[in-house]
């Protein structure tokens, strides 16, 4: 195996390990309207675990809107970035998804005390019970 044939070998395993961790969290990158409708689906989730005292469960109230903005700066973004710099998406396109993080984070700041607010005054409702 050349030198060449090693670092396009490393080159695409690296680009398959960030699109695995971002394939994990892509609402964070993608529109409002999909980062929210997830958001909270998974606050939900998180709830539901804690009231019914799954071990290793936590009240994600307390603290939902400020691990919100600390996740998008020290994962949701940095991975963006990465998912740029490997540049899987083509000139026109690779910076879609740190602008769509960038974005989501700045509305998060503004918006998102109410709506994790929302969320928890909706917490007493049934688990999981959405329209499609």
């Amino acid at each position: 195996m050349t030198a060449e044939d090693r670092d396009s070998l490393l080159r695409g395993n690296v680009a398959l390990e960030v699109m695995i961790n971002v394939a994990d969290v892509a609402h964070t990158m993608q529109n409002w309207e999909t980062f929210t409708k997830w958001n909270k689906r998974l606050y939900e989730e998180l709830a539901h675990a804690h009231r019914m005292r799954r071990a290793g469960s936590w009240d994600p109230a307390p603290d939902w809107y400020e691990n919100q903005i600390t996740f998008y700066d020290l994962y949701i973004l940095p991975l963006a970035r990465k998912l740029y710099m490997i540049g899987l998406f083509g000139i026109n396109d690779r910076d879609r998804f740190v602008q769509n993080a960038t974005s989501i984070r700045r509305r998060w700041i503004v918006e998102g005390e109410a709506i994790t607010k929302e969320m928890i005054e909706q917490e007493s409702e049934p688990f999981l019970q959405h329209p499609s």
